[in-house]
């Protein structure tokens, strides 16, 4: 009996220090509590991948275009080379400065002269041409007053000029400026002009090897060394061993431009 009235004081006891405990918790709870409402949690940091740079494109300035500037030529480069030895070279024929009726005769002015010169035709300045070159001038059938004067002096002095009458009345003519007194020394190459007056195209042969055809009324251009040559026409198809062809002749080319004229078919 004295066993089972002991066990109530102990239980009693226990459940004391239970709740004395968990006073202890709350009160410590009711002191913590203000503190965490007044400071929340930190923002959590969020971390992003960085954009890519924007890369901005500076335009390029295009260079302007450059435009080729044609030279006035007043020679025509060598096209074909005949042969190692004698080194004579075809020109492409110059196209007509304008269309040619049959009223305009194509003159070749040539300047064999040592100095730049200035070419009239009744008494208005046509054109100007360097030493050593040739070029165009187309002229009407007829009477006309041709004279020449160095260029940049006083066209007035008979002295600075050479003037003649002349009577064109072929499609194609020529003009040389050359004074045989005092001739200008020559440098290679040469220019051999070939005018075919005659009314059909020919075969043009230097030293017997083929050169180039030359139309009719027109004319070629060949460059090459001084020296003797020979130069025979042709008619078109035919060579110097069918014996249809004209002379072969032996030519001197001494001066800067060279002249030679096909007056008839093949002569």
């Amino acid at each position: 009996m004295s066993e089972k009235k002991s066990e109530p004081k102990d239980r009693t006891a226990l459940y004391i220090a239970i709740v004395g405990a968990t006073a202890t918790v709350i009160a410590a709870l009711i002191g913590v509590l203000p503190n965490l409402l007044r400071n929340p949690p930190p923002t959590p940091v969020v971390i992003t991948a960085a954009p890519a740079a924007t890369v901005i494109a500076q335009a390029t300035t295009l260079p302007p275009t450059v435009v080729a500037a044609m030279p006035t030529a007043t020679e025509i480069a060598p096209t074909l080379v005949l042969s190692p030895t004698i080194g004579l070279s075809a020109s492409p024929t110059p196209p007509p400065a304008s269309p040619t009726p049959t009223n305009i005769v194509t003159l070749v002015l040539v300047n064999n002269l040592p100095r730049a010169m200035e070419f009239f035709v009744d008494g208005v300045s046509a054109t100007s041409i360097d030493s050593g070159a040739y070029q165009v001038v187309p002229l009407q059938f007829g009477t006309h007053e041709l004279k020449q004067c160095v260029y940049g002096s006083d066209t007035t002095k008979p002295e600075n000029c050479f003037a003649k009458s002349a009577v064109l009345n072929n499609s194609l003519d020529y003009w040389e400026m050359f004074d045989a007194a005092n001739p200008e020394p020559p440098s290679s190459p040469l220019t051999l002009l070939v005018l075919n007056q005659s009314s059909a195209p020919q075969d043009i042969y230097m030293d017997g090897i083929f050169a180039k055809t030359v139309g009719a009324n027109t004319f070629i251009a060949l460059r090459g060394p001084g020296g003797l040559h020979t130069i025979q026409p042709c008619p078109v198809g035919d060579n110097p061993a069918s014996g249809k062809c004209g002379e072969r002749r032996a030519l001197e080319l001494g001066k800067k431009v060279e002249i030679f004229r096909i007056l008839g078919e093949s002569s």
